[in-house]
């Protein structure tokens, strides 16, 4: 697994991030919050991108099915947990403004087609809209509904790592075309 250990790294920096946002939040230090989560926004960007590069767009939609007992209770969560609307409800108690999270060009095939990539590129839209909603809206939203978004983006986001982690690589691994694999150790 070559691209793992780049990836692997991101979610260090993913995770240190976070641990700063709820040391900010606990302090009630809203300007470094702020700019903690300006960073954040940017190293999630960059993870999903680097995913996006490496994995889902060289992933072969045969086998995907087959994910195993963590990606079995993984998508059962999804199912019922849809992060999207969870998203769409939080940024809509923060804003006070009803809003769809928009899916990109870029990733819309996977949507279109029904893959399974979309659980984790799912996940990914709602995480950086709900990060950019609490960065957009750390002054002047009311404080309850900030910590119950920030908790919910907080688990969402432990969730997904977790879940690349023990489920998604390996799957992509086990499925993914050994020369592409062996191209990744440039």
């Amino acid at each position: 697994m070559d691209y793992v250990p780049q990836l692997k790294q991101q979610h260090e920096i993913l995770v240190d991030y976070l641990d700063q946002l709820k040391s900010c939040w606990k302090e009630k230090n809203l300007l470094q919050f702020k700019i903690v989560c300006a960073q954040l926004i940017g190293a999630l960007r960059d993870h999903h991108d680097r995913e996006l590069e490496l994995l889902f767009s060289k992933a072969p939609e045969r086998g995907l099915q087959q994910g195993g007992p963590f990606c079995s209770y993984y998508f059962e969560f999804f199912m019922t947990n849809r992060p999207l609307k969870a998203a769409e409800y939080w940024i809509k108690k923060l804003t006070g403004k009803a809003t769809i999270v928009q899916v990109p060009d870029a990733i819309n095939i996977y949507f279109t087609n029904n893959s399974q990539l979309t659980i984790p590129l799912e996940e990914h839209l709602a995480l950086g809209a709900l990060a950019q909603a609490l960065f957009e809206n750390i002054e002047q939203a009311p404080s309850e509904i900030l910590s119950e978004a920030f908790y919910y983006f907080e688990d969402l986001l432990k969730l997904n790592l977790k879940k690349e982690e023990s489920c998604l690589w390996v799957l992509l691994q086990s499925i993914m075309e050994p020369q592409y694999l062996l191209s990744l150790r440039k």
